[in-house]
């Protein structure tokens, strides 16, 4: 597992496994409550910016708006360390306010 990175209480994962989905995503856990995921976000289609939670998600409508707005904010960023971890590069989890 590679942690992505830590937003509004959320961690976001990915998993070696997953560079063989085609399209990019994470999976999203509540940080040091559970070990359920919450929720699987599509990052993108074709190469661009393409943010989608993928139901069902355990993640109240306010939830889902909030990440997704965060990681629209941030896709460069957390993009470039879901392509370094899944490469094998070690990167730093990023930590976005």
């Amino acid at each position: 597992m590679f942690q992505i990175a830590w937003i509004l209480g959320y961690i976001l994962v990915s998993f070696p496994t997953d560079a063989n989905e085609g399209r990019l995503h994470i999976h999203v856990y509540r940080h040091k409550r559970s070990n359920d995921c919450l929720a699987k976000i599509w990052l993108e289609s074709n190469g661009s910016m393409s943010v989608e939670v993928v139901q069902p998600s355990l993640l109240t409508t306010k939830e889902e708006a909030a990440l997704k707005s965060k990681i629209e904010e941030n896709w460069d960023d957390i993009m470039d360390n879901l392509r370094r971890s899944l490469s094998g590069v070690k990167s730093e989890i990023l930590k976005i306010k």
